[in-house]
């Protein structure tokens, strides 16, 4: 399998945002009825995810797939690998294509430094 490491900031897709309260309640109600239903992807790190600063992934180059990732904060602190155990993975879990993704590629050494 060949390997490339991608190191990229969080996307604000679902930070901040101008929600009003009444809007932000509703989805928290939502989304705790929607998980008796439908598991989370990622149980342990689910509340963790939004800290997340800087993503670390390796990809599967054939595949164009995310294989590991690691998650770390704004202060440099890991807080998630994944998969692990019972958790799929942000990226992992999602299978989407990595191909045209811009961003820095990061060497083998670096990544296993984190891991």
């Amino acid at each position: 399998m060949s390997t490339q490491y991608l190191k990229f900031g969080q996307p604000d897709a679902g930070k901040g945002g101008s929600d009003n309260r009444s809007a932000r309640i509703f989805k928290r109600i939502f989304a705790g009825i929607l998980t008796i239903v439908i598991p989370k992807a990622n149980p342990d790190f689910e509340r963790l995810i939004d800290q997340v600063d800087i993503w670390l992934v390796e990809i599967d180059e054939e595949e164009e797939l995310p294989v590991r990732e690691i998650g770390i904060d704004s202060d440099g602190r890991v807080l998630m690998k994944m998969p692990f155990e019972r958790n799929v993975g942000y990226w992992t879990g999602q299978q989407f294509k990595i191909s045209g993704f811009q961003g820095p590629v990061w060497r083998r050494y670096n990544f296993e430094g984190c891991v």
